[in-house]
């Protein structure tokens, strides 16, 4: 289930101006946050996990699981 709830994000933000990193504009996004719903790069994702999930709840595309729930609020930010 990790890997494809991966690549239908791969696949949805290739279409979408939400491909590069909502902080520095890399395009290396393999990180989402739940909270706001965009996506960042790694160090970027670094910093916002410091910030703490109160304020900014940081998960991995791939390396992370993700709820139904938490999916279906990312679709709906779209």
């Amino acid at each position: 289930m990790i890997q494809s709830i991966y690549y239908f994000f791969k696949f949805v933000f290739c279409f979408y101006i939400y491909s590069c990193c909502c902080d520095c504009a890399s395009l290396d996004t393999d990180w989402a946050c739940v909270s706001y719903g965009t996506v960042m790069c790694l160090e970027c994702a670094g910093k916002h996990r410091a910030l703490g999930v109160n304020i900014s709840f940081v998960r991995s595309l791939h390396m992370d699981s993700w709820t139904p729930k938490q999916v279906r609020n990312r679709i709906l930010i779209f």
